[in-house]
């Protein structure tokens, strides 16, 4: 007989889109800043399928992660590269047509390397690391 104060699991289906940007410079920890408020606004909008997201530390003096990764050199060839990182966890309601989800990924992407622009800090790449998740609540 089950206690009728527990509640039974509930099963979501999300997305969650992982991604790292660097912050070890004054324009990258504005770059983080602006991306973060951007996302704040993203979760206002109910027109958009973002229910919440998670960052790590924004503090440049004293990151939670360091990225190492090969980063190419101008005259070729490949040098190790360390960097200090900010963590970002974005979790999504998952739509049944892929490609609105995919569409908006696109959008976020695009958004990103604007701010990066507005701040005249060059960033080769921005990955982001898309993933089913299924939420017991």
């Amino acid at each position: 007989m089950r206690d009728r104060k527990t509640r039974p699991a509930r099963l979501e289906r999300r997305v969650r889109v992982t991604f790292f940007l660097p912050v070890g410079t004054k324009k990258e920890h504005d770059v983080v800043l602006d991306v973060i408020s951007y996302l704040n606004g993203q979760v206002k909008n109910p027109a958009l399928s973002v229910t919440g997201f998670t960052h790590s530390s924004v503090n440049p003096e004293n990151p939670v992660f360091h990225g190492h990764w090969w980063s190419k050199m101008k005259g070729g060839g490949e040098q190790l590269t360390v960097e200090r990182v900010i963590l970002f966890l974005i979790d999504y309601l998952a739509l049944a047509e892929e490609w609105k989800f995919d569409a908006e990924l696109v959008r976020l992407k695009k958004k990103i390397h604007t701010f990066y622009a507005r701040h005249q800090c060059k960033q080769e790449e921005v990955w982001m690391i898309k993933e089913d998740i299924h939420r017991y609540a």
